[in-house]
């Protein structure tokens, strides 16, 4: 039996998720003498926070590649909806 993973949700969640793996990968390379928060503070100070986060996102530009490749289009749509939401925040915090 063939698992299912053709579904809209999980290419979201996927999607959603990728990124905070990447960033944390990060972390707990580069930085893990301080907490994941300061961090995360630092980032943001430092205006680096978007820039990260843009470039993490580009993970998922794999993930939909994948899902298209193995005819998983519902999950591929997720995952392009995710990527769109990161798109529209990332916009956000720079008009700030």
């Amino acid at each position: 039996m063939r698992l299912n993973f053709n579904n809209v949700w999980l290419g979201m969640v996927a999607g959603l998720l990728a990124p905070w793996i990447i960033v944390t990968a990060f972390y707990l390379a580069k930085f893990k003498a301080i907490k994941f928060i300061e961090f995360l503070e630092l980032a943001y100070y430092n205006q680096i926070f978007t820039t990260l986060i843009s470039l993490c996102a580009l993970i998922n530009l794999g993930i939909f590649y994948i899902f298209i490749w193995t005819n998983q289009d519902h999950a591929a749509r997720g995952v392009l909806g995710a990527t769109f939401l990161y798109s529209i925040i990332v916009f956000a915090m720079k008009l700030m």
